[in-house]
């Protein structure tokens, strides 16, 4: 019984270790997808699992003076909730005025996303490196 018990022990103890294994979301900043010389697909976290998603010009620090969760800047974001595994997979739907996207993929380390995303109204798919940039 008490051998049970210990492989018992011994098993969760390395499902904790695999799951701490994963890189943790940045929520200091944004990540970011160049998309030509002056435009940017941007991804922001929160610690809460809310995630934003918009379009924007390369001027980072701009952007981050209405990229966030303030109602006045809804019209301008896709908004819906992440959630992640302990496979350092991905996954979040966002949705705003403009539209849908479905975003699935893994988060490699601590500063990239790979995601594939999803337009369900058109069926286009795309796939991004997402880079963070700390602001």
């Amino acid at each position: 019984m008490s051998r049970i018990l210990i492989l018992l022990m011994a098993a969760l103890m390395l499902g904790a270790m695999k799951s701490n294994n994963c890189p943790k979301l940045q929520f200091e900043g944004i990540y970011a997808f160049r998309v030509d010389a002056e435009s940017s697909a941007v991804i922001r976290f929160y610690a809460d699992r809310v995630v934003l998603v918009s379009t924007s010009i390369n001027d980072y620090a701009q952007v981050m003076t209405w990229f966030n969760r303030e109602p006045e800047n809804f019209s301008r974001v896709l908004t819906g909730k992440y959630s992640r595994d302990k496979n350092c997979s991905i996954q979040f739907k966002v949705k705003g005025e403009t539209g849908v996207q479905v975003y699935t993929g893994n988060i490699v380390n601590d500063t990239l996303l790979n995601l594939q995303i999803l337009n369900p109204a058109t069926k286009a798919k795309t796939s991004r490196e997402y880079k963070f940039v700390k602001l």
